[in-house]
């Protein structure tokens, strides 16, 4: 239950946070009177709308920053945001990270089209994500050194029921212990009983 809470909490922060950027810069350009000046459209929770339109030009942003998507812009025309948002989501967070320049915020190393490098590094400690959103894999995560390998079998099923035991709050998720390179430990534990790993047959 706490942990329902915990995320509930970050969601709401999140929301307030991101709709209060959009809601801003339209109310800010709505009072600088200056003809001609790009007033962004924003959803009604306050997020940017994900295409905007300026001039007979349209164009794809990040919804959370407000950020256009290079690449995206057409004339007479409306873009296909969905196949190409995805991709530049690390840029635009990047981006957001640089324009904010909080002391301590997350800047993420992005690969050249876009998506998350598998191994990112914050504050001594360096972890794997999912390179088209950047979440980060659970039990992933090693201080002092960079994870070894980060796809396998063990690793994305430990990742699906770690993942699945936070969101609903429960107590074990009965994930798999993996080792360094990945493959699944041969013995495995959970609520105290252990036993060994058979191998999948070929």
């Amino acid at each position: 239950m706490k942990y329902i809470l915990l995320f509930a909490s970050i969601f709401l922060v999140t929301e307030v946070t991101l709709g209060k950027s959009c809601i801003e810069e339209r109310e800010k350009v709505g009072k600088s009177f200056l003809l001609g000046a790009f007033k962004p459209k924003c959803n009604d929770d306050g997020s940017y709308q994900q295409i905007q339109c300026h001039e007979r030009h349209c164009f794809c942003v990040d919804k959370e920053t407000g950020v256009q998507i290079d690449g995206s812009a057409m004339k007479d025309g409306i873009p296909k945001c969905h196949k190409i948002s995805t991709k530049k989501r690390c840029m635009n967070q990047h981006v957001l990270s640089m324009r904010h320049s909080l002391l301590g915020s997350f800047r993420p190393r992005c690969n050249d089209d876009g998506t998350f490098q598998d191994i990112q590094c914050r504050e001594g400690s360096c972890f794997c994500v999912n390179p088209t959103n950047g979440e980060e894999i659970y039990g992933t995560r090693v201080f002092g050194t960079k994870p070894k390998i980060c796809d396998s079998p063990c690793i994305r099923e430990r990742h699906q029921k770690s993942k699945f035991a936070m969101q609903f709050g429960l107590l074990g998720s009965g994930a798999p212990r993996c080792r360094k390179n990945g493959k699944y430990e041969k013995i495995q534990c959970f609520r105290g009983l252990c036993y060994p790993k058979a191998p999948k047959a070929h």
